[in-house]
């Protein structure tokens, strides 16, 4: 595989659609209830705010990502090819990974690394997917069994899919498909798997046919200072008529990867119709938040719209005073009316 990155994709990239947005709201939720997910770049960010924001979510999935730090240190904020290719398809150090959260959280810069005791954590690569290798999800695999008992992570890796989320919707991208919209057809219900595997498979099955909540679109840019972050100005939030109407719900948080913000595919992730999470969402009394990363040609340099992994947004990308791990929690601290525990 050519080592300039995901740029190997040929993605083009598309404008905002500049719809109206609404405020963020607080909800009814519950702060024991929090939990995440990812693929690609969103994989990261799901590993990264798990791991420091450990005391406030329950659990993650993570779909072609890889351990924490993976990347290095970064004050430039540049990104060096080599070191993105070790972390997509090279063999990670876990034990960096793991010294450098714990090292953050002796410094205050991350939750305590005994928050993860109690967490379940999903993982999964597909055997054919093009951009994220076998050996980098071991690396997190790793990186999660220093923290947590090993009947707590399930690590799937026998299926035969390409790069992305993968559905059982037939209406969606063949299995091994490698490119966009990076949601993919493989009669395996991935929202599913994750969410009953974090809530330890206590939900309800999805709701078919009609869903009862609305998909809001909200204004991300309240959430940040400078513009200088690569955040799309718009987010999207699923929910579920009972939690509108004051219900105690579930919050999970879906992280979009390398050109599958809203502004490349449209609602072909967050939509009723996408990755699958609105369907277990509706049947369950949960909250979906999907923030977005727009693409930047200048500085940041982020043309495909990848969550910060590597460094972009600042040295400390990857601790609790990195910026877009900042955004989503004050999103998330809005969503609950405070910071809470779980």
């Amino acid at each position: 595989m050519n080592k300039t990155f995901f740029l190997a994709l040929c993605l083009i990239f598309s404008a905002s659609s500049g719809l109206a947005a609404d405020k963020l709201g607080k909800f009814n939720i519950d702060p024991k209830e929090v939990s995440v997910s990812g693929v690609s770049s969103g994989g990261y960010m799901a590993m990264q705010y798990h791991s420091v924001f450990s005391a406030s979510v329950k659990g993650a999935g993570v779909v072609a990502g890889g351990p924490y730090h993976c990347y290095g240190d970064n004050s430039t904020g540049n990104a060096n090819n080599d070191k993105l290719f070790a972390c997509m398809r090279g063999k990670p150090n876990a034990a960096a990974s793991i010294e450098k959260i714990k090292a953050n959280a002796s410094a205050g810069l991350a939750d305590n690394t005994d928050n993860l005791k109690s967490d379940r954590v999903y993982l999964f690569i597909g055997s054919m997917d093009s951009f994220v290798g076998e050996h980098v999800m071991d690396g997190l695999r790793d990186y999660y069994k220093a923290f947590l008992p090993d009947d707590q992570i399930k690590y799937v890796k026998d299926k035969d899919t390409g790069h992305g989320f993968i559905t059982d919707n037939p209406t969606h991208a063949r299995c091994t498909n490698n490119s966009l919209p990076g949601v993919n057809n493989c009669g395996y219900d991935q929202a599913g798997e994750i969410l009953q595997w974090i809530y330890e498979g206590k939900l309800s099955p999805r709701k078919t046919g009609a869903l009862t909540g609305k998909i809001i679109t909200f204004d991300q840019a309240e959430f940040y200072v400078k513009d200088d972050l690569s955040m799309e100005k718009n987010g999207h939030l699923y929910l579920p008529a009972e939690c509108a109407a004051g219900e105690q719900c579930k919050l999970h948080i879906v992280f979009h990867g390398c050109g599958l913000s809203s502004s490349f595919i449209g609602d072909k992730l967050y939509g009723n119709d996408g990755a699958g999470f609105n369907r277990w969402a509706d049947a369950n009394r949960m909250i979906v938040l999907y923030p977005q990363v727009g693409a930047s040609f200048s500085k940041p340099d982020n043309s495909l719209a990848c969550w910060d992994w590597w460094g972009y947004s600042g040295a400390e990308w990857d601790t609790n005073k990195g910026r877009q791990l900042q955004v989503i929690r004050s999103m998330v601290d809005r969503l609950l009316g405070s910071a809470g525990s779980k």
